[in-house]
């Protein structure tokens, strides 16, 4: 099974990096529209038989965004690929909307940027993804945190730091050879550091600028330290997509 590796290598958002402190936040005004086009995603899986469901499974949450991507010609959901990871059974549910549970089909992954897109069912208006950067580097973050059933922002606006590679940033030796035995996601994977921790929960949502457009995807991070990331936009705009999902990852 995939994720206890990719939680030693990655430490997921989806799963156990720790919370940040709250401070007050001005509620921007596209928040409202804005919400109804974010999901949280839930994964399981069973071990063995699975003759226990209380001991035998596990079950992940987190987000996923509705997004028109270059090569698909509906709307899909865009969510972390490790989120999804070695998973039988994959929802989703848009709460802002009130709707009910969707069984969720994998598309496509991007194995090398730990991207995962997800059929998209009914009508959910796609967010837009901004090509650059904010100026001002400032940005905010909603996700269904520790699994909760509204997207939210617990920390407002927070500044983000330089770009950089996976590889170069501080994951330790461990984490870079289980990264390197997995095969994903590439240690040459740009990514853009946030000043906040990351909640569980919010592995796969969107982070935005100002305006409200999608200046990347919240990913991951190490815990015990100040580190998180999101992945930007440009790789947004430019993945890598394989469709031989079950193939390499089993789901």
């Amino acid at each position: 099974m995939l994720q206890p590796a990719i939680r030693a290598a990655l430490v997921a958002a989806a799963l156990q990096v720790g919370a940040g402190g709250a401070k007050a936040q001005v509620v921007p005004s596209w928040q409202d529209e804005t919400l109804k086009s974010i999901a949280r995603i839930e994964t399981q899986r069973c071990v063995g038989e699975c003759q226990d469901p209380e001991k035998d499974r596990w079950v992940r949450h987190g987000t996923g965004f509705a997004v028109q991507l270059q090569g698909f010609d509906q709307p899909v959901l865009l969510t972390a690929l490790h989120l999804v990871a070695g998973a039988n059974s994959i929802s989703y549910q848009f709460t802002e909307g009130g709707e009910n549970r969707t069984t969720a089909l994998v598309l496509a992954i991007d194995k090398g940027n730990d991207l995962a897109v997800l059929q998209l069912t009914g009508a959910h208006r796609p967010l837009t993804i901004q090509g650059q950067l904010p100026s001002d580097n400032q940005v905010i973050v909603y996700g269904y945190k520790l699994g909760d059933h509204h997207p939210e922002s617990d920390q407002g606006l927070v500044k983000l730091k330089a770009p950089q590679a996976l590889g170069n940033a501080p994951l330790g030796q461990d984490a870079k050879e289980e990264i390197n035995r997995l095969g994903y996601p590439s240690l040459g994977m740009s990514i853009v550091g946030l000043e906040q921790v990351l909640d569980p929960g919010d592995s796969g949502a969107p982070v935005f600028n100002s305006a409200g457009q999608v200046v990347g995807m919240a990913q991951g991070g190490i815990p015990g330290s100040q580190l998180s990331w999101m992945v930007p936009s440009a790789t947004l705009n430019s993945p890598h997509f394989g469709k031989d999902v079950a193939a390499e990852l089993g789901i």
